[in-house]
């Protein structure tokens, strides 16, 4: 019998919820893992593997009585169904869209059985549009798709079109030591990049995306600045054990606790030295949250440099669409941006979100992206 009120993660106990956890981070892995062999192997197999994992997790959710993950597993798994039944044809954009409403139902159980707080998960919605790729005739069902990454096909056939002849400049001005400060600093991160395979080259995205966006929301934080900080964020990291670094399981609470003060290092470095203090203030806060659930201070909202929430987002970005060592798959741009969405006004800064948003489209729009 369906109970007339939901569970929700305080009336289950501690060892139930670490069960549920684990059982739907294997069917998590094990779809991922799935989708990354279709894309070289159409076997019905697979798609029927797919099709267990998710009914897997459905069941699970009834158990226990979450019924938002329920209703909201149920339009997946629908898609799924109509994938074996061969109505829906795979393909790398729904592999995508797939993917993107995954790392949903991922945050729904981080939401439903640890009490993660997240205001804009929007699972409804997003359900909705699976419920209508499920449903869609085959010459509807990329336009279906593209409804799920968020991509219009207006901004689609700009993203296909001819680039735009220019970017604009930045312009500034910097004097010789600062000038030779920030090739020190950039010369600094391509080394300590080289620590890691998935570090390559992340400094100088940080960099680009953060003047970018900084740029796109009015440039409240100066250049030179900002430069630095994006440079430098994680210098810290690179005194942790190499070990640690290069670990392929997820990171625990231990392994969380050892990469915590990770800032509090970049910050002591840059503060050190004179006329760099925006840029170390930079530095330590770009791990505090809007909601005050950040390290290391638990700052919160007008708390919080607008230089770090810039970084706090251009470092999420990065990381997740560069890949990590505990990952099994780089994640796309389109779920990079869907989780970054998720977390707005909890982890991230709502406006900025919206700037990073915007910046993104006029990206896209101009071929660059």
């Amino acid at each position: 019998m369906k109970p007339d009120i939901a569970f929700r993660h305080q009336d289950i106990d501690e060892e139930l919820k670490t069960d549920r956890m684990g059982s739907f981070e294997s069917a998590f892995e094990a779809i991922e893992e799935g989708l990354a062999e279709l894309e070289t192997d159409d076997d019905p197999a697979l798609i029927d593997e797919l099709f267990r994992s998710i009914h897997s997790i459905k069941g699970n959710a009834a158990m226990v009585h979450l019924e938002s993950v329920v209703n909201y597993t149920h339009q997946i798994e629908h898609m799924f169904s109509r994938m074996r039944e061969g109505d829906l044809a795979f393909s790398l954009s729904l592999s995508e869209a797939i993917q993107v409403g995954m790392d949903r139902l991922r945050d729904l159980h981080h939401r439903e059985l640890l009490g993660a707080n997240f205001e804009h998960l929007d699972e409804q919605n997003l359900g909705e549009k699976f419920a209508r790729l499920a449903q869609c005739e085959p010459h509807q069902q990329q336009a279906c798709i593209n409804d799920i990454l968020g991509i219009s096909q207006e901004e689609k056939a700009a993203q296909n079109g001819a680039a735009e002849r220019s970017r604009d400049q930045i312009p500034f001005e910097l004097s010789k030591t600062q000038q030779d400060t920030l090739v020190f600093f950039q010369e600094l991160s391509l080394q300590l990049d080289k620590q890691n395979e998935y570090w390559e080259g992340r400094s100088i995205q940080c960099f680009l995306w953060s003047q970018k966006l900084n740029q796109h929301g009015g440039s409240p934080v100066s250049y030179e600045q900002l430069a630095a900080a994006s440079y430098l964020h994680d210098f810290g990291m690179s005194l942790l054990p190499q070990s640690l670094l290069q670990q392929n399981a997820r990171f625990g609470k231990a392994e969380n606790e050892q990469i915590r003060p990770h800032p509090v290092w970049g910050y002591k470095l840059l503060a050190h030295m004179p006329g760099w203090e925006e840029a170390a203030e930079i530095v330590l806060q770009h791990h505090e949250h809007e909601d005050g659930q950040g390290y290391p201070n638990g700052l919160n909202g007008e708390q919080i440099h607008p230089g770090a929430k810039i970084l706090a987002i251009v470092d999420a970005f990065v990381s997740m669409t560069a890949g990590r060592a505990d990952r099994s798959r780089r994640r796309s741009a389109l779920r990079a941006i869907s989780e970054i969405n998720a977390r707005k006004g909890t982890q991230f800064s709502e406006v900025w979100v919206g700037h990073f948003n915007n910046l993104l489209k006029s990206e896209i729009r101009a071929g660059r992206f």
